[in-house]
């Protein structure tokens, strides 16, 4: 009744060709395709030193059913394992777009910041403020404070810095009112303003360099 390798793989195989592992890449297969024969490997030695003719009138439907059992709480392993470790590629994956700016592999936080240095010195505020606040969300990304997707607003975004206990939320919170204000809604930014929003920016940036350094 111990089920062939050819089975378990079958199962195991299963799960991987699902549509939420098919992004997988080929780093993490193989990493799970080890981690499955080392459990594989595990569990056929100890069911192969279990005597399963201990007695004739056990019925055979429940030994088939402990197999069965193992073969679920591997699977419910390997699921588990294969969440965490997708987590930490999608928060490596390569952003392309923040708030309609495009990135691409020449787009640096430092870039962007320069551009943003730039509309400040020719007194546009409004977009000064976009190109910081994009250039932060891209260090966010890089040092893995958060995964940024597309689809994510900026209210979610503070939602995820307040569960990964991001020290600077409330102050993050305030660059976004001011952010929306000017970018969405087309208002007029003083220089005084904005001199305070970039004090704020700053103490937020320190501390996304911060937070890399603590969680190495």
């Amino acid at each position: 009744m111990i089920p062939s390798k050819h089975e378990f793989d079958n199962v195991i195989s299963k799960i991987l060709s699902r549509n939420e592992y098919r992004h997988l890449n080929k780093h993490l297969s193989d990493f799970i395709n080890k981690l499955k024969e080392k459990i594989a490997y595990w569990i056929f030695k100890k069911l192969e030193n279990v005597n399963w003719d201990i007695s004739p009138s056990i019925p055979e439907k429940l030994s088939t059913f402990f197999i069965i059992i193992g073969i679920l709480l591997i699977m419910g392993i390997i699921i588990l394992v294969l969440v965490i470790i997708n987590k930490g590629f999608e928060r490596a994956r390569k952003v392309k777009e923040i708030l309609g700016e495009k990135i691409d592999e020449n787009t640096t936080p430092k870039s962007l910041r320069n551009r943003a240095a730039g509309f400040q010195e020719q007194g546009d505020f409004r977009q000064a403020i976009r190109y910081n606040f994009i250039s932060l969300l891209l260090l966010m990304h890089e040092k893995r404070v958060l995964y940024l997707e597309e689809s994510k607003t900026n209210y979610e975004i503070c939602h995820l810095l307040q569960e990964n206990n991001f020290a600077e939320v409330l102050i993050f919170q305030d660059l976004v009112i001011l952010f929306n204000l000017s970018w969405y809604g087309h208002q007029e930014c003083p220089q005084e303003t904005y001199e305070n929003w970039l004090d704020d920016f700053n103490l937020v940036w320190n501390e996304v360099i911060d937070y890399e350094k603590k969680n190495k």
